[in-house]
């Protein structure tokens, strides 16, 4: 997948999201942060899903308390990871973006950054 930077050098891909609906979104690629977060706004959550936990994250904009739960799949190009435990937090208001994709999503999903290139693969890494 090819991908433009912008000004501040970042990457942004399209995402798409099952979590109790489809959502279409675009995400701003991080390779320095641990765990993928999606705006918690923009989703029917179930605050009483099973095995749900509160949690704290610490980063530049801040400490950030979200939400841990399972959703039914991601997909970003013809990759999709299913059942995947993502957090869900306010980070449009405090970040400026959707969603975030981290190391736990790029590992799962064998990405692969080729930044002269600039192209992004993902493909499922051998189990």
């Amino acid at each position: 997948m090819k991908f433009e930077f912008d000004r501040h050098n970042l990457i942004y891909v399209p995402v798409k999201i099952i979590y109790r609906q489809e959502v279409n979104l675009v995400a701003l690629v991080d390779t320095g942060s641990a765990g993928t977060v999606f705006n918690i706004n923009l989703f029917d959550i179930d605050l009483f899903q099973a095995n749900s936990k509160v949690l704290e994250i610490v980063g530049i904009g801040g400490e950030e308390e979200v939400l841990l739960q399972q959703v039914e799949s991601i997909q970003i190009g013809n990759i999709r990871v299913n059942s995947f435990h993502a957090q869900f937090g306010d980070v449009t208001s405090d970040f400026g973006f959707d969603s975030i994709i981290c190391a736990d999503l790029l590992k799962q999903l064998g990405s692969v950054i080729d930044y002269s290139a600039r192209t992004i693969e993902f493909r499922t890494p051998p189990s």
